[in-house]
């Protein structure tokens, strides 16, 4: 019998069809977790709730809603404080997984464990990109963020993926479908700061914890599949809060000594945004609109990091 047990803990607000497909896929794995816990920030219908229960079949299935201010990071720490396994799963409500995903991660687990592990994820961020695009963005990463290869985040706070062809250590992992131990969790909650749905809280944990001397595994075999619709927030909104939250980030895990590698990180980041245009006419626009509100989150929070500082110092 295996000492990996699974929770799987899924964030989400109103959006049921979205969620009824993802917990579908759930039942559908050939290794069943241990306890789906949905953490509900909206008003989940009692038809759906019903439903849910009816796919899962035995899973035991818990639904309760945020015990704190709402968004992802207070839900996903709502469920991991009731959570009763060893191994958590976050994912998204838009995010289905492969029939053998939660059997592979067992595997996983059971081979690459150690006690500097924090967590097992998905290599396949680059994947769709065409081999030009992958090249961009290698030159990109090498020039403003100064990490040549691997699963890496630099000393301001800027992450790197790379195409691996098996699993490999990282250094952070993507928390829109992701699994960690719960111990390390339940002493290193993600951040909140923004609520509603939370930008980059999944790399400042992970950053924390690189910090702490842990790291992760990748392995581009798990099988996932995102599906992209509707965005609920507009291009401005995301932006800001990606460049507060980028301030925010290096502010608590970052040393001044590295704040030029921090500020020419965040002119990368602008300037990949406002370049989106010209690569892809189906989000062009989109981030153009959100690389503005990048300057505007940046500045905007730009001077807490020199308050943090001086606060530090007393």
């Amino acid at each position: 019998m295996s000492d990996y047990t699974f929770s799987v803990i899924i964030p989400t607000l109103d959006r049921e069809e979205k969620l009824l497909e993802c917990t579908k896929r759930l039942s559908e794995q050939t290794r069943q977790p241990e306890e789906v816990i949905i953490v509900d920030d909206g008003d989940l219908d009692i038809g759906v709730q019903t439903k849910i229960r009816e796919t899962l079949g035995g899973t035991e299935l818990r639904i309760t809603s945020s015990d704190g201010p709402p968004g992802t990071s207070t839900a996903r720490n709502t469920g991991i404080r009731t959570a009763s396994s060893n191994i958590i799963v976050t994912l998204d409500d838009d995010v289905w997984l492969g029939a053998e995903h939660l059997e592979r991660l067992e595997h996983l687990y059971e081979q690459y464990d150690s006690d500097t592990l924090a967590g097992i994820g998905v290599a396949g961020r680059t994947d769709s990109l065409t081999s030009t695009r992958r090249r961009l963005v290698d030159i990109h990463n090498r020039i403003f963020y100064r990490i040549n290869s691997g699963w890496r985040i630099n000393s301001a706070g800027f992450q790197k993926a790379s195409i691996v062809s098996e699993p490999a250590e990282s250094e952070w992992i993507s928390g829109g479908v992701a699994s960690y131990k719960r111990a390390v969790l339940l002493d290193h909650p993600f951040r909140h700061w923004e609520g509603g749905r939370e930008v980059h809280e999944d790399i400042e944990i992970c950053w924390r914890l690189k910090n702490e001397g842990y790291h992760f595994i990748v392995d581009p075999e798990l099988p996932t599949n995102h599906s992209k619709g509707e965005r609920h927030e507009s291009g401005l909104k995301t932006g800001m809060k990606k460049g507060r939250n980028r301030v925010r980030m290096f502010r608590e895990n970052g040393r001044l000594r590295h704040l030029p590698l921090f500020v020419w990180g965040c002119i990368g980041l602008i300037i990949a945004h406002l370049v989106h245009p010209f690569i892809s006419e189906s989000e062009g626009r989109y981030r153009f609109i959100a690389g503005i509100g990048v300057i505007l989150g940046v500045i905007q929070q730009f001077p807490s990091i020199f308050y943090h500082s001086a606060k530090s110092s007393e």
